[in-house]
């Protein structure tokens, strides 16, 4: 009897996967990867790992297809978190390097009581500060104005603080009516990342105060008037 022996071919362990980019956006991050699967390193799995930067071990995870390339997960707010992609197979498994995102937030907070006075070329603005935290950070205010129907004004960016809640707006038309738009910002390396609503206030008039009247020149004005009236009747 003759018999004939094949030998199956060898598995290897699974290539690295890379991973490409992470998004953060409000309560959530997104890894996109990317990995080489072929025969003689097949991939039947894909495991996703996830913790906070400063936790020591990987608390979550999601096993996914061999073709999945993206996953999505449901984080808090006011955390960074770390993230590997690991490839299995038979032989193994091979990780891919640890990638750590950006401290994930989520749009600021509203402005509140905003009120708008007219002055001598001027606007006078007040507000209620909202409040900026971890999850929610502030980073500036945002102010535009136009006159009438014009091209809005973008008011360089001021930058946010819990005791700032007023500003004002210089080198304006007496007279002229204008639009005031207003709202807070976030940002991640210095690229606006989230914006709240914005509160919007119309027909701001800037005016010249009239001149207080003085009394007491009037009342000396009619004093003199009334002395000439006695002199003129006098002399007749």
């Amino acid at each position: 009897m003759h018999y004939t022996l094949y030998s199956l071919p060898k598995i290897n362990l699974p290539n690295k996967p890379t991973i490409n980019h992470l998004l953060e956006d409000n309560n959530t991050i997104t890894v996109n990867w990317s990995v080489l699967n072929d025969n003689s390193n097949p991939i039947t799995g894909i495991i996703v790992y996830l913790k906070k930067s400063t936790e020591t071990v990987f608390d979550s995870f999601s096993a996914l297809a061999p073709n999945t390339t993206t996953y999505q997960y449901n984080v808090l707010n006011g955390y960074s978190y770390s993230i590997k992609v690991v490839a299995i197979n038979s032989a193994g498994s091979t990780e891919s390097d640890i990638s750590t995102s950006n401290v994930i937030i989520g749009p600021p907070s509203d402005i509140s009581g905003l009120v708008a006075y007219g002055i001598n070329e001027s606007i006078y603005l007040q507000w209620i500060a909202p409040v900026s935290n971890i999850r929610n950070p502030i980073s500036d205010y945002k102010i535009f104005y136009k006159v009438n129907n014009g091209v809005e004004v973008n008011v360089d960016d001021l930058q946010y603080s819990s005791t700032q809640n007023n500003y004002t707006l210089t080198r304006l038309r007496n007279g002229s009516i204008y639009t005031i738009r207003m709202y807070t910002i976030n940002k991640i390396n210095g690229i606006e990342k989230f914006r709240s609503n914005e509160i919007t206030i119309n027909n701001v008039i800037p005016y010249v105060k009239p001149t207080a009247i003085n009394t007491l020149n009037i009342q000396r004005n009619q004093n003199t008037i009334e002395v000439l009236k006695k002199n003129c009747q006098n002399l007749e």
